[in-house]
Order: C-alpha cells, then sequence, then structure tokens
C-alpha cells in the first residue's frame, strides 16, 4: 500500500540521517527541557550517543519552550558551550 511504502521510505531516511549525524566530528550541544510535552527526553538521551562529540544540557522543569522558560539559564549554556568549542 501507499502508506506502507511511506512509512518505509520515512525509516530509511531516518537510518541514512543517523548514519550522517555518527560522522559528524564537530561540537554538539544538545538542550532540552525534561518536561517537554513534543519532543520525549528519550530523543535528546539518543542523540546524544548519536554525535561523538555532543554535549547534553538537560533543563530541570522547562518544557519545550527553552528561551521563554529559562533565558538566562539558555543564555549561560550557550556561552559556555561557545567559550569551550572557541578556545
Amino acid at each position: 500500500t501507499l502508506r506502507a511504502q511511506m512509512q518505509k521510505e520515512a525509516l530509511l531516511s531516518h537510518q541514512i540521517k543517523i548514519e550522517m549525524m555518527k560522522k559528524n566530528r564537530l561540537p554538539v550541544l544538545i538542550i532540552h527541557g525534561d518536561k517537554d510535552q513534543l519532543i520525549p527526553i528519550k530523543a535528546a538521551k539518543e542523540m546524544s550517543t548519536i554525535f561523538s562529540q555532543a554535549s547534553l544540557c538537560v533543563f530541570e522543569g522547562c518544557g519545550h519552550l527553552l528561551l521563554a522558560e529559562d533565558f538566562k539559564k539558555l543564555k549561560k549554556e550557550l556561552l559556555m558551550f561557545w567559550s569551550k568549542v572557541t578556545a
């Protein structure tokens, strides 16, 4: 069926993207709220294992809108990451 074909193509596309991410050697900062209801924290944890140079920063008590929920902490984490990767 068309639906089955679309699902198969989506899965293949996902697998190709993961393989491409594994090849990345640049530093990656993954920031995620532990109360995010749109994207589960499990996804952020999985992403942090895919990238060899990943840092995972979890915002306790925050959801999907980190910029609005804790701007000061977000700014601090971004600046710390930037200073680390540009040193």
